[in-house]
């Protein structure tokens, strides 16, 4: 693992959910979310807390990553969930705000994969220390 990450809600800078620095859960249910999953999961774990709260929400879309997730609701009215650092490092570039989710969430963890016949290539190696002395995590 390189790092864990807290998620946040990123909207579209014109979006009016985007006014509110700490959105409701009955807010964020106006507006359909487009969840990251790779495995092309609808259900998170912002799910649960919802359904605790009595509220429900309607997926407009599921994409594999948080990148993607970012990107459709840089040109939609869509809300997402991304990674903070996502959302801080490329919000003024993509159009998109970011704030924070009224429960707690899980954070996600960042990993580092290769595939095992790599593990000995010097170039890929270099690459992944690289990365993980960048980020001081200990890869070995």
């Amino acid at each position: 693992m390189l790092y864990r990450e807290r998620l946040v809600g990123v909207v579209h800078t014109d979006s009016p959910l985007g006014r509110h620095r700490r959105p409701t859960l009955s807010q964020l249910c106006r507006y359909p979310p487009v969840p990251a999953s790779r495995r092309g999961r609808a259900r998170g774990p912002l799910d649960g807390a919802l359904e605790a709260a009595g509220l429900r929400r309607h997926i407009a879309a599921v994409v594999p990553t948080s990148a993607v997730a970012a990107l459709l609701v840089s040109s939609s009215r869509y809300v997402g969930l991304v990674p903070q650092r996502l959302a801080e490092q490329y919000g003024d570039t993509l159009g998109i705000r970011w704030f924070p989710i009224p429960v707690e969430l899980p954070e996600v963890e960042v990993r580092l994969s290769w595939h095992t016949r790599l593990d000995a290539d010097p170039a890929q190696r270099w690459l992944r220390d690289t990365i993980s002395d960048t980020l001081g995590a200990g890869l070995h």
